[in-house]
């Protein structure tokens, strides 16, 4: 057992009392996670507001919005997928319809979400649907 290294299938340093550096958490790293969650979070709210906005005056439908949203995200993506080289991406192959109804609930899901808050946007203010989205 080598002093000061991580045993074989344990992720936790040995108790020498020694740590790998990687473990810590660099100030560059702590940086670059904070920006990136104050992008993701500024995104939100500005992307929030513009619903708001285009659902209250020149396009009241966001049934529609959401609909046309997903049907683009998935032509993107099969075209994406179309175009990449074969070493790039391998898909798994599916067995089963347990595994395909599981899978399907994760789309189903997000298409929900946003669909419902696009929705509610029509029906409350602003600082109302961003209150209840922070929960």
């Amino acid at each position: 057992r080598p002093r000061g290294g991580v045993q074989r299938g344990c992720s936790r340093p040995m108790a020498s009392g020694t740590e790998d550096a990687s473990t810590h958490a660099s100030p560059h790293n702590v940086a670059v996670a904070g920006l990136l969650l104050t992008l993701y979070f500024g995104m939100n709210v500005v992307f929030n507001i513009y619903n708001k906005w285009l659902f209250s005056g020149p396009l009241p439908t966001p049934v529609l919005v959401t609909m046309t949203h997903q049907a683009f995200c998935f032509l993107g993506a099969l075209s994406a997928v179309a175009c990449s080289p074969e070493w790039l991406y391998k898909r798994t192959e599916l067995e089963g319809t347990v595994v395909w109804i599981k899978l399907m609930i994760i789309p189903f899901g997000f298409v929900l979400n946003i669909g419902l808050n696009n929705i509610s946007l029509l029906f409350c203010t602003l600082a109302l649907n961003q209150l209840i989205r922070s929960f």
